[in-house]
C-alpha cells in the first residue's frame, strides 16, 4: 500500500508518538520541537508539529482529523467547532494514546500524502469531504450535509474495503488474507462485518511480514506472515467457520492535499 508510515527528515521526529508535558528533572524538553516545525516522509507525505489540549481520558487514534490555527494550536475537528480557513491534518498516533490527565500534548499532523482517515458510514469515494458531529471524523456523503463545513483537499479513495480469508469458530484470527489484491489499505481500528463476524467487531492487529505488523510491541499470536498471506486479528471471535468476505469501514485511505476548512454546506 502507499499510505505514509514514517518521517525521514527531522532527527528524532516520530509521527506515531505523542509528546507530553515536561517532567521536572527528566532532562526532556517539551515540546521537543518548535510548533509549526515540518518534516517530510515516504509516499509524498508532510507532517507539521502542533499542540492539542486534551481532557483526562480523552483518546487520540490513528486517522483522526485535527484543525489547527496560525499558532499551530490544534483540536479534534467537529462541525460545531470548525473554523473556516483553519488548516486540517491527520493524527498518525499508534497505538492509541489516552490522556492520563488534562493538559497540552504535542503531535505530528499529516497534511500531505496518503493517510488513513476516520470516516463516517456515509463516506463515498471520490466525493467532497465534510465535517461531522463526531470529533475527528470526516464524512463524504453523496450530497453535502446542510450545516457541515467542506474540507477542501481531502478525498477518500473508496467507500469501504473488502477482503476474504478463512475463519474458525471461536477464533479471532482471519487467515490467508491477500493484501496485495486490495485497492486500498486495511487499518487497525476499522469496523468489520461479514458472515460469522460479531456485530461491533474491529481489526485489532494485522500481521503481514516484518515491518508490517500492528500494533507495535508484544508478541504476535501467529507467524509474521506476508502481504500475500496475512493474518487479521479481530476484536471478537468468529461465530461461524468458512471463508467469509469481510467489509471494513470507519477508517479509509484518503488523499490529503494540504486540506483546510472551507464554506458551510
Amino acid at each position: 500500500m502507499t499510505v505514509a508510515s514514517f518521517s525521514n527528515e527531522v532527527l528524532g521526529a516520530n509521527i506515531r508518538s505523542v509528546d507530553t508535558a515536561s517532567v521536572a528533572g527528566s532532562g526532556t524538553p517539551a515540546p521537543q520541537f518548535k510548533l509549526g516545525w515540518v518534516t517530510t516522509g515516504d509516499a509524498g507525505s508532510e507532517f507539521v508539529y502542533v499542540a492539542i489540549t486534551l481532557t483526562a481520558g480523552q483518546t487520540l487514534t490513528d486517522g483522526q482529523l485535527v484543525q489547527y490555527d496560525n499558532n499551530y494550536t490544534a483540536s479534534l475537528v467537529t462541525t460545531a467547532n470548525a473554523i473556516r480557513g483553519a488548516s486540517v491534518g491527520v493524527v498518525r498516533v499508534s497505538p492509541a494514546f489516552v490522556a492520563p490527565a488534562a493538559g497540552t500534548f504535542y503531535v505530528w499532523a499529516q497534511r500531505c500524502g496518503i493517510a488513513p482517515v476516520a470516516a463516517a458510514a456515509t463516506a463515498v469515494g471520490n466525493t467532497l469531504a465534510e465535517t461531522t458531529a463526531t470529533a475527528g471524523t470526516a464524512g463524504a456523503p453523496a450530497s453535502p450535509t446542510v450545516g457541515s463545513k467542506l474540507i477542501s483537499g481531502l478525498y477518500f479513495a473508496a467507500t469501504s474495503q473488502t477482503f476474504a480469508g478463512t475463519a474458525a469458530v471461536g477464533s479471532t484470527l482471519i487467515t490467508g488474507v491477500n493484501l496485495s489484491t486490495l485497492t486500498t489499505g486495511l487499518f487497525v481500528g476499522q469496523a468489520v462485518s461479514g458472515t460469522g463476524i460479531p456485530g461491533g467487531a474491529t481489526i485489532a492487529a494485522i500481521y503481514a511480514g516484518q515491518g508490517n505488523s500492528f500494533p507495535l510491541g508484544g508478541t504476535p499470536p501467529v507467524s509474521p506472515g506476508s502481504p500475500t498471506n496475512a493474518t487479521i486479528v479481530l476484536s471478537a471471535a468468529a461465530t461461524a467457520a468458512g471463508t467469509p468476505t469481510i467489509t471494513a469501514t470507519g477508517i479509509l485511505e484518503a488523499y490529503v492535499n494540504w486540506p483546510y476548512l472551507d464554506k458551510t454546506n
